[in-house]
Order: C-alpha cells, then structure tokens, then sequence
C-alpha cells in the first residue's frame, strides 16, 4: 500500500521537528547597581536601554522561572542604597508575585519582590504592584 522512502521519512521526521516550538523561559532584567550605571539605585531604571534576558538562557546569571528585584537600604544620614535585579528559581513564600521585607545584619532593610510576566522587575511594574498591595491592605483595614 504505502510505499517508504527512506530519504522521504526522514525529511518529513526532519521537517516536523522543525515545527516543534524551542523552549522559552520568562524574560527578566538581570543588573546591579553597584556594577552597572544603567540600573540605578536612586534614579528610575529606564527599560529602553536594559536589555531582557531569558532565564533559561546562558545569558542568565541565576536560571530561573520568574524576575527579581531585591533592594537594600543601611540606615543613616550616610546610608547606602543598592538594588539589583535577575531571574529567580524560588521564592520560598509560596507564590511568584509577591514582595517581602525583611532587616539583615546592622539594621540593613531588605525588600524583595518577584513576579512572573516578562521584564515585570523593571521599577515601574513593581512600584504598581506595590501600590496595588497597599490599596488592598488600606481597604481591608477600612472595613
């Protein structure tokens, strides 16, 4: 009935893995502030000069499946400021759209947030989520 070539086999097997969709991880911006003039500590992180990188990529410092953005405050007149962003592999709270606070040693504060949309820890995707979950706390605290 079905006569096999064996070139034409494996052109059409060639052929549909060709159709097969390559595997894409989430697309973060990956900086620091200490070590890069575009990823501003005190100033707005301006995305259109950061490039996205793709958390399963080799590119990706830290591999991961969702972005960060952690910043760190010392306390005082004199006080330093440093953020720092990249992929995630896990947030150990439970969901990848949230942000925790914390202190770390000599009154350091800590705040860091994760989501999972591409380039979602630039600083004006996160600050909207920041005030999202503050207007939900504030309303809550209404009733």
């Amino acid at each position: 009935m079905f006569n096999s070539n064996p070139h034409l086999l494996a052109l059409v097997a060639f052929l549909c893995l060709l159709t097969v969709p390559f595997a894409e991880g989430i697309q973060c911006y990956q900086c620091d502030s200490d070590f890069d003039a575009n990823c501003p500590a005190n100033k707005p992180f301006d995305d259109k000069i950061n490039a996205l990188v793709d958390c399963l990529s080799d590119e990706a410092h830290v591999p991961g499946t969702y972005c960060v953005k952690r910043e760190y405050r010392s306390p005082g007149w004199w006080g330093w400021h440093k953020v720092t962003r990249r992929c995630g592999t896990s947030t150990g709270l439970g969901s990848t759209a949230t942000c925790a606070r914390g202190m770390e040693d000599q009154g350091v504060a800590i705040s860091e947030c994760t989501c999972n949309t591409d380039g979602c820890n630039s600083s004006s995707n996160i600050r909207i989520s920041l005030v999202s979950v503050f207007v939900f706390i504030a309303f809550f605290l209404m009733l």
